[in-house]
């Protein structure tokens, strides 16, 4: 054998020893270093890559009464239960074969103090939503969410809904919205209804953000399940789907509402970010106890005393001159809504419209406007009422004359709303119409007529 064939033998011979030890040592590697759990507990799956067979693994004795592992092929699964304790615990899972050992190390939270546990309700029906649009998720004197049936407008969807929000402090936080249920609105002969359903197949339990600056909606991604029956809250704010109340604390569900001076409630509506009352205003009175003058005839005492008259609907709304709501000298100083309330500006006012414009199938004025044949008159063949989509449920009530009386023009074609924004000589409006235009901020007028009020929150 020629020199050149020996060394090619030897080094065939030598690769050859080499793969043999490779196929004799031992190789062992997992697919997680470390798993961390809440105190609620969950579970995962560790792969495991070896090239023997044989590996064992377990947890620190003791540990195993919390930490639960099971193996199938080449994948550990780890179930952690829910720590009841408010101490955090730890473990170590250790993987062995023959002489390597790999360890995952596991850790788990404490409980939260009793206090701070999820709290659980069920989610509201339609029914629920009689007194207010804004529903307070309560545990004792504490919020811990809020849930609103609402309109919401912009990409991808142009429905009412009932939305749940949890709280960031006292206030709820309108970026995390979870849309409990898509609503969808019932016709009658191709006139719409106050009457809404849910939205049939596996739409809802979506996410929704509110944009609290541009009063718009920034985000809507639909949900692929069914309305949840039950929600828990975490003090994080986490809404979580949950089969029952077994377990959990039980939270009360409260309207929202606001009371006038008379004692009169009014329910809430959101709208975006802005939260208006219900209904119109419907009080007789200043915060501060004066009584208004009402049903006069005259346009010196209608120019210069608080008053107000009653509309053409008068269980809907009364009509106020500018000096009941608070205007005096070219100033406004609200002193007629109820507490927490007050008069929209022209700014808020167009917030609203810039809101429920952002899907056009429908015009602004008539979102606005309540459906029926008995609130509104039918003004160059424009549709009778409204869609009312948002549940604002304005009606054609009426204006007053300069001198206190009603203008009869006005009766089911109209309904003026105040705004706080002053000019001279009075304060702006807010005109809803029975027209094809149906809705107008107008600059003037606001002190000599009588108008309604629909108070927005501070």
């Amino acid at each position: 054998m020629c020199v050149a064939a020996l060394a090619l033998a030897l080094s065939c011979q030598k690769e050859a020893d080499v793969d043999s030890d490779d196929e004799d040592e031992a190789l062992l590697d997992l697919s997680e270093r470390s798993l961390s759990y809440s105190y609620e507990g969950g579970s995962d799956d560790i792969k495991v890559t070896a090239n023997k067979e044989g590996w064992t693994f377990g947890v620190i004795e003791g540990d195993d009464s919390w930490c639960h592992l099971t193996a199938e092929g080449k994948t550990i699964h780890v179930v952690v239960d829910e720590n009841k304790n408010q101490i955090e615990r730890s473990t170590v899972l250790t993987v062995k074969l023959e002489d390597v050992t790999k360890r995952v190390r596991i850790e788990q939270a404490a409980a939260p103090a009793p206090e701070d546990l999820p709290k659980v309700f069920a989610v509201p029906t339609l029914d629920d939503f009689k007194d207010s649009w804004v529903l307070k998720v309560m545990y004792g004197d504490k919020q811990v969410a809020e849930v609103c049936r609402e309109y919401l407008c912009g990409e991808g969807i142009n429905n009412q809904a009932i939305v749940v929000y949890p709280m960031t402090g006292s206030t709820a936080d309108i970026s995390r919205g979870f849309v409990a249920a898509v609503l969808d609105q019932k016709m009658e002969d191709t006139m719409p209804t106050d009457e809404f359903s849910i939205r049939e197949g596996s739409v809802h339990c979506g996410k929704v953000c509110f944009d609290a600056t541009s009063n718009l909606l920034s985000s809507y991604t639909q949900g692929e399940s069914a309305v949840p029956a039950y929600l828990t809250v975490s003090v994080e704010g986490t809404l979580k789907e949950v089969a029952g109340t077994e377990g959990y604390d039980i939270a009360e569900i409260k309207p929202y509402t606001c009371e006038d001076a008379d004692g009169n409630v009014y329910g809430v509506l959101k709208l975006a970010s802005q939260y208006w009352m219900k209904s119109d205003l419907l009080v007789s009175k200043t915060r501060d106890g004066q009584e208004l003058l009402v049903d006069i005839s005259d346009s010196e005492q209608w120019m210069t005393q608080p008053a107000y008259r009653n509309s053409c609907l008068p269980e809907i709304a009364k009509l106020y001159n500018a000096t009941a709501c608070g205007y005096k000298d070219g100033a406004f100083y609200d002193n007629i809504s109820p507490d927490g309330f007050t008069i929209p500006s022209n700014e808020q006012w167009s917030r609203l419209v810039s809101y429920i414009s952002s899907e056009t199938s429908i015009d602004a004025g008539s979102k606005l406007k309540a459906t029926g044949f008995d609130t509104w008159v039918v003004w160059w063949n424009y549709p009778t009422g409204g869609f009312n989509i948002t549940g604002f449920s304005a009606h054609g009530v009426g204006y007053g004359n300069g001198d206190g009386t009603l203008a009869p023009d006005g009766n089911f074609s109209h309904v003026f709303y105040l705004s706080s924004t002053t000019y001279d000589g009075g304060l702006g409006r807010f005109n809803i119409n029975a027209s094809d235009t149906s809705f107008l901020l107008q600059p003037e007028g606001g002190c000599a007529l009588g108008y309604a009020v629909r108070s927005i929150r501070k």
